[in-house]
């Protein structure tokens, strides 16, 4: 639920500034992508500093994948509702390859990566703390970066000088 918030959210500073994007889920898979391979390749190191390095990585994913839209509206011209429609299905084959050939758990009998530790989830970080969990439905800290984020994204289209 929390990774469509984050996404509508850009979608709608998008749709705020004049522009229209489709992207979204192709920057979901991306952004989940960036996360996992932190998540799966970066060890050692304590789990305060590797979850914010695995959200940092999932944005990084975002934007680079949001940036090719971005740089053929703005220097070639090209309508964005393309730009922005047909890169759904790479992002989501891309994914599909790398889960199903060099990310894919060995002696997994379908397309099925290596856990993540449970120590290195947010949801599962703060779980103790800071979420409660009613009939199967869990609100963790990450509810908390929505709210941060929600609050700043509505102030952003309030500043026309930034568009």
């Amino acid at each position: 639920m929390l990774p469509l918030l984050f996404t509508s959210l850009g979608i709608l500073v998008a749709l705020r500034a004049g522009q229209f994007n489709t992207d979204g889920e192709g920057q979901i898979y991306l952004g989940a992508l960036g996360s996992a391979l932190i998540g799966l390749y970066v060890q050692g190191i304590p789990a305060v500093i590797h979850i914010p390095l695995a959200l940092v990585a999932g944005f990084l994913f975002d934007v680079l994948w949001g940036w090719i839209p971005g740089y053929l509206k703005a220097v070639r011209g090209v309508n964005e509702a393309i730009t922005t429609l047909l890169p759904n299905y790479i992002a989501v084959n891309l994914v599909s390859y790398l889960v199903q050939n060099p990310l894919k758990a060995t002696g997994a009998p379908s397309p099925y990566s290596p856990l993540i530790a449970k120590e290195r989830i947010l949801a599962f970080y703060f779980t103790p703390k800071f979420s409660t969990c009613r009939h199967n439905t869990c609100v963790n800290a990450s509810r908390f970066l929505v709210d941060i984020i929600s609050a700043i994204a509505s102030r952003i289209p309030n500043r026309r000088r930034w568009f």
